[in-house]
């Protein structure tokens, strides 16, 4: 999972060519740099809307497993109480006196 997106552009050569260095830092796999690219700022940009993009689908996805057993949680409960039979009183030849 990418934790950080840094970017470095050396200089005025740099910034007047808009070329520079992007370095994506990640929770496992460590660090990639990717040098010399072009309009680092809008590789960066683009890194981060897709990261975004890819968290909001699994929110999306997370929420919709989490309906469809709350769905299923409910249905089995309905059967559950559908087909327990309710207590009944017994018939008045049955009780204690009291």
């Amino acid at each position: 999972m990418i934790q950080n997106i840094n970017l470095e552009i050396p200089g005025i050569l740099g910034q007047l060519l808009n070329f520079g260095s992007v370095n994506i830092e990640t929770a496992g796999a460590g660090a990639f740099t990717f040098d010399y690219v072009a309009d680092p700022r809008a590789v960066q940009s683009e890194i981060f809307r897709r990261v975004e993009a890819f968290r909001s689908q699994q929110r999306q996805a997370e929420a919709g497993r989490r309906r469809t057993e709350l769905l299923d949680w409910f249905s089995v409960y309905d059967q559950v109480r559908n087909s327990t039979p309710s207590a009944s009183p017994l018939p008045p030849s049955h009780q204690t006196e009291t």
